[in-house]
Order: C-alpha cells, then structure tokens, then sequence
C-alpha cells in the first residue's frame, strides 16, 4: 500500500502529466459555475439547493487509473469532512452510468454522482473546461470557486475551506444547540434569556427542516403553569419574535397557510410554470406545482381543473409514481440524516447514532440509508 506521501507525490507528478491541458478551462478560480444536474438516482442538484455548504465537485471514470488510485482518500474525505458541511458531488464522464454505480457502490462511494454517458462530449465536462481527470473543484458557500487541482492535492485547500467558510451545517448545529439551550433555560424558568437566545437565531435558518423540527418539538414542551405561566407570558411580550416561534399555531418561517385561497391570475402563471417544468421532463417538479394550485384555489378554479386533469394522468404512471415517492423518501430521509450530523459535530454521539438508526429502520433504499450505515459503522468503531 502506497504510504500518504508517496501517493501524494503520485498525485503531484500525475498532475503535471495530465493536468497541463486544463489550464485554459472555461471554470477557474473566482468563476461562479451554474450547477442544474440530475443524478442517477434522478435527483435534481441545483446551485440554489447545494447553497450553504461547501461543495467538492469531482470529475472521474471508472477506467481513469488515477481516479481509481484516489478512491480511498475520497471516501476518507467525505467521511471527515462530511459532518462539517462538505457535500462531494461526482461527475463521472463512463460511458456507462450502470457500470459506474457498480464501481462507486464497490469502493464505498455514499455521494450523489452525475453520468450523461457522453464521456468527453458531456456537456458539463465541456463547460466547466475539463480536458483531464481526475479534476476537482472546491466551491464555496456561495457557489464560487476556490480552488482546482487533482484530488491528491486537495487537503490543504478543503482544510483552509472549512476554517473560512461558515457552512450551513455549522451553522445549523450551531442553531440546534442554541435550541437545546433555550429548553434548558425555560426548564430553569429563565424566561427572558431563553426567549432572548431563541430570537438571535439566524433568520434564513428557521426554514430549515432540521431546525423547525427542532423548534416544533420546543414549542411542545413549553407548558408553564401557575404563577411560572404569568411570568412566561411578561416575557413573551417583551419578546414578540420569539413568542411568534413558540405560538401554537405558528410555523417556522412565513408562508402561505394552506386553506389560503390564492387568485385566479396566480394560479395561472403558476399553471403555466408547471406546464413548462413538465415539458422541460421535470416532472417531479410539475407535479408538485400542480398539487400546489389545486391545495390554494377555489372550488371553481379553471386553473385547479386544469391541474387536477394533470395530477390525474401523473398518477395513474406507475413508473412515475414509484420514483416520486422515492425522491420525497430520499428528502425525508435526508433532512433526518441532516439531522444526525448535526448532532454528529456537536459531539452528541448519542443522538447521533439515534437519528442514523431512524434512517437505516426508515428509508432502508435510500441513499441517505447508505450514508447513515456507515457512519454507523465508523462511529462504532471508534
């Protein structure tokens, strides 16, 4: 077995063999490339979704032998860096997707992976300017570009990225800790320093599956009584923002109520937006617009008729049905295992073993079902 240096070394001579043709590619350094790919596990990947965390964008081929000699120090990556916020996110230029998921299933790839079956013709290979591989991109929190090499060069920079960068899972862990301090606090019948912490959370995070999960279970448990409910109630109205969040009737984040009825010129635009997901063959997402006008119009709706007709002829695909369920397991589970890492980089093993469990028990097909067992496997062997 190659020692870390000599595959290091490796990596910098295979470098300058292979990579001296990528220099003039079309995504350097400060570049903010639009991301809008579909796995193959039919999963869309957007800039706007991958926001908040830092992304490794890995350009590789089962054939490629220098790929294949970094396969161990990439899962090692995702597996240190995965509970920091690191997404890896795979472009395989195979001309076979089938023999590529073999192949990343077999050296214990967990990340989503992008195969066209184009090879070098891919139109993502030919956009982002990749003449070689393996080549991977660091992006930052905001989608730029921050670094670009060959992964045996990566650790430094992916280190120096994490130290800088502020990512959405840190920053969600933060939040969740900020959460179980306030149920402390109010367990303590500290009113006002619970409420005051509870409103200093991050404004974009209260959308977060993960974090409005956690706040739906605190507003539960808030059940004061007696001369405790009248104090309580003083610092709720010190406290506007905080007692909108523990409201019973309250939701995370401003939306629009389902009974709500919307107008007849809404639903229309929203109709015909649809329309064109389903004629673009995004179809889960159609499908979700769709149900979404025919939940928000009137009884009378042209719109809602329109949508429902639409709705029908989705759901008598079976093969359509099949997949969209197993894309909302995949959200379901993910926002569950998005949960477990937080716990994970708190330091709250525990916890953590527990979500991963619910995902494994859960969602056993899913990918998110693969990332827990092994960081089941990797948190019990420690």
């Amino acid at each position: 077995m190659k020692t870390a240096f000599a595959r290091q070394l490796a990596g910098i001579l295979l470098t300058a063999a292979f990579c001296v043709a990528t220099a003039y590619g079309q995504v350097k350094v400060g570049d903010k490339p639009s991301i809008d790919w579909v796995t193959t596990a039919r999963q869309r990947v957007t800039t706007q979704a991958l926001a908040g965390g830092i992304i490794i964008v890995d350009f590789w081929a089962t054939w490629c032998g220098p790929c294949m000699a970094e396969a161990e120090h990439m899962v090692k990556l995702s597996r240190d860096y995965g509970p920091k916020g690191v997404q890896i996110l795979g472009v395989s230029l195979d001309r076979s997707a089938a023999t590529m998921e073999k192949v990343a299933t077999q050296k214990g790839f967990t990340w989503p992976q992008v195969c066209d079956g184009k090879g070098w013709k891919s139109p993502i290979a030919v956009a982002w300017g990749v003449r070689s591989i393996p080549r991977t991109f660091i992006l930052s929190p905001e989608g730029e570009v921050v670094w670009v090499g060959h992964p045996a060069q990566i650790d430094k920079a992916l280190a120096e990225a994490v130290d800088k960068y502020p990512t959405l899972v840190a920053e969600r862990a933060k939040a969740m800790e900020t959460i179980e301090q306030v149920e402390k606090l109010l367990g303590e019948k500290s009113y006002e320093a619970a409420l005051a912490a509870l409103e200093a959370l991050p404004a974009k995070l209260l959308s977060d599956p993960a974090v409005a999960a956690k706040i739906k279970l605190l507003r539960g448990k808030v059940k004061p009584t007696g001369e405790d409910q009248a104090a309580f109630q003083k610092a709720l109205e010190t406290h506007p923002a905080a007692a909108k969040l523990l409201s019973p009737s309250a939701t995370s984040a401003p939306a629009t109520a389902p009974s709500a009825k919307v107008d007849e010129t809404v639903l229309g635009a929203r109709l015909q937006q649809a329309d064109k997901l389903r004629e673009a063959g995004k179809h889960s997402s159609a499908y979700r617009s769709y149900k979404w006008i025919t939940e928000h119009a009137q009884a009378d709706s042209p719109a809602a008729a329109a949508a429902a007709e639409r709705i029908k002829a989705y759901e008598a695909d079976e093969a359509f049905m099949t997949s969209y369920k197993k894309e909302v397991a995949e959200v379901e589970a993910g926002a569950i295992l998005s949960m477990a890492r937080n716990y994970q980089a708190a330091g709250k093993t525990d916890l953590a073993k527990a979500q991963f469990r619910k995902v494994v028990q859960e969602f056993p097909d899913t990918r998110a079902a693969t990332e827990a067992r092994a960081a089941l496997a990797e948190l019990n062997s420690r």
